[in-house]
């Protein structure tokens, strides 16, 4: 994943989602939020404003642990977002610093109903999915490129996004994935991330809570990696 870093996304596509696509025009040129680090590529008719407000807050969320926006970032409203591991969500690409994300609407209809998302609600799971790109985003630009495992990136998009999270949504999340163990280091792992992507979110987020910014410092300056014998 040196190319992009992506957020699976589960379930078939919906009649509604395909609907959706087809009635999404052409997108306009990038538009500048008040912040000048960030644009909103967006179809004709989107509430620009809206979605600064929101890229803005979902980047102020990932600023944490020494992580930092260095360079410009476009977020890129598509009907469709490809990658090599299938359809996304979301996903940032380090090649032009953007973020391509599917809109809100088209998001919500593309999540299935035993997704651990599915209570959120259309604007909640835009931002949260917008959070956990931003988090890829900031550690690539702060790492300037530097390789980082594929699990320490998810760790920290994971970990992040939830932290982000409304308390009451994020709740339901750990309901919904009913951890009965203490969390380990072990645990943080790239197949667990592949198979049961929720129980990895979950997982990280309570590393996190547990131990603060220690992993993630660590992941910044090298000393500690996810994917390292420990």
């Amino acid at each position: 994943m040196t190319r992009s870093i992506v957020r699976p996304r589960r379930g078939a596509v919906s009649v509604a989602a395909i609907a959706l696509a087809l009635a999404l025009p052409a997108h306009a040129e990038p538009a500048p939020c008040p912040d000048p680090l960030l644009r909103i590529d967006a179809p004709p008719g989107s509430d620009i404003s809206r979605l600064c407000e929101v890229a803005t807050a979902a980047r102020d969320d990932a600023r944490v642990c020494g992580i930092d926006q260095r360079k410009p970032l476009d977020i890129v409203l598509k009907d469709e977002v490809d990658f090599a591991a299938g359809h996304a969500l979301a996903a940032f690409d380090c090649r032009n610093n953007s973020i391509n994300i599917l809109p809100p609407e088209l998001m919500a209809a593309s999540i299935s109903e035993n997704d651990g998302y599915a209570g959120l609600s259309t604007e909640r799971l835009f931002r949260s999915v917008l959070t956990h790109e931003m988090a890829h985003a900031l550690l690539h630009q702060t790492l300037d490129g530097c390789p980082v495992a594929s699990v320490d990136h998810e760790y920290v998009a994971n970990a992040l996004e939830l932290a982000a999270m409304p308390p009451l949504d994020r709740e339901r999340l750990l309901e919904a994935v009913d951890l009965h163990w203490e969390v380990t280091p072990e645990m943080i792992s790239l197949s667990v991330y592949m198979l049961a992507p929720r129980r990895f979110a979950v997982t990280a987020w309570l590393h996190y809570e547990s131990h603060g910014c220690e992993a993630i410092e660590g992941i910044l300056d090298g000393s500690y990696s996810f994917r390292a014998p420990r």
